[in-house]
């Protein structure tokens, strides 16, 4: 079953207002990000949410963009076609590493944690302006990244941060789960050295910083090749070691353009039809400094475009709108594997790009000349709103 990629890079936040981003006494982010989520396991999962045969995406903007040189202008691809530069199949059985975990032979989207149970996340990113390769692996899932699913419509689903609550509340080095009882605090664990071959910069070794955190920032852009086989290897020290593979991504492109979403109107976003064995990952957030923020997500075939329903649309503007409004795009595969009884550990490899998005009615502020005639700016949750 296809489960969605997410997404924690790093780049979008879901904390609400005096809910900002901390960090434990060992340097562990404990920040939500588009690519670190999960879903609460007494709920629907998103994978289940969105495991169907997206067959009603459209093709990208007209009249912007032609298939790149050498593709065919439909964007139906067959496996043939997905993995032309992929390593042949030679039907010998799939490789596996220590865990007995599979690991594949030709260019694929991959299978993302289950996600209630991710612990760990490497990524090999393409941001818009720059590259890094980034990751942790924990010694149990922090429940405030446990997102829960709000309403799912065609290839998208809304997923909200619940902040636990714990009566009495936890004491230091304690977590609230969302069963009201108290856990010990996730720590980040040390793997070893982490290597990573198939990029463009060789060798690729990470060792642990004093937090247990793993980056490389030193790298070129880009990083990597399409369907390029990138492999990570992690060879053990408080955790066993693991091996796990994706396959590299085409830079995401955009139309400039900005789009407006409106209350009873679906919303069409569109992004340069790249098709291959990747998925795209589209979020969007109007609401950054609500209690419980709610964030959109549609995991769709590369087509071009994808279509967010008027349902789903006046959900997500019901839960509030403040601040500026954000679009992520994200180009990925992934792979993972359960490393022992302590969780799931993920690898993503992805290419990222912000778009503009607005919603009517609404203008955000930093300050009051942002504002319109008789307005001002609320500066807390970045919103224009009546002077007195």
């Amino acid at each position: 079953m296809r489960r969605p990629l997410i997404f924690a890079l790093t780049t979008l936040l879901f904390a609400g207002c005096g809910d900002e981003a901390t960090s434990t006494a060992d340097g562990q982010d404990t920040s939500v990000s588009s690519e670190d989520i999960s879903v609460d396991d007494s709920a629907p999962s998103t994978s289940d949410m969105l495991d169907e045969t997206h067959n009603d995406a459209t093709t990208g903007p007209e009249g912007d963009h032609d298939a790149p040189s050498g593709e065919a202008d439909d964007a139906t691809v067959t496996e043939g076609d997905a993995v032309e530069s992929a390593p042949v199949e030679t039907g010998d059985p799939a490789p596996e590493d220590n865990h007995g975990h599979a690991l594949a032979t030709e260019a694929t989207y991959g299978e993302a944690c289950p996600l209630n149970s991710r612990v760990g996340h490497f990524q090999i990113t393409h941001d818009e302006f720059y590259a890094a390769v980034t990751g942790t692996v924990a010694s149990g899932v922090i429940p405030l990244t446990v997102l829960q699913p709000v309403l799912q419509s065609g290839d998208c689903v809304m997923l909200r941060k619940v902040n636990p609550f714990c009566d009495p509340p936890c004491g230091g080095g304690d977590l609230c789960d969302h069963d009201g009882s108290c856990i010990p605090y996730p720590s980040n664990q040390n793997v070893g050295n982490v290597s990573v071959s198939g990029t463009l910069k060789e060798p690729l070794v990470m060792e642990a910083n004093a937090s247990d955190y793993y980056t490389d920032v030193a790298v070129p852009f880009p990083l990597f090749e399409p369907n390029a086989q990138i492999d990570l290897s992690a060879e053990g020290n408080e955790l066993d070691g693991f091996h796990l593979r994706a396959w590299g991504v085409p830079n995401v492109e955009l139309p400039d353009v900005i789009w407006e979403m409106e209350a009873g109107m679906p919303l069409t976003v569109e992004w340069f039809a790249e098709p291959g064995p990747w998925k795209m990952i589209v979020s969007l957030n109007v609401d950054q400094h609500g209690n419980s923020p709610v964030t959109m997500f549609c995991e769709v075939e590369d087509t071009g475009s994808t279509i967010i329903s008027a349902e789903l649309v006046d959900e997500l503007l019901g839960y509030g709108v403040s601040g500026f409004a954000t679009a992520d795009f994200r180009r990925t595969t992934t792979d993972s594997l359960q490393l022992g009884d302590v969780g799931c550990v993920q690898m993503s490899v992805e290419s990222l790009m912000l778009g503009k998005l607005t919603v009517a009615g609404h203008v955000p502020c930093k300050f009051d000349l942002d504002c319109p005639d008789g307005y001002e700016c609320n500066v807390p949750i970045e919103t224009c709103v009546e002077a007195n």
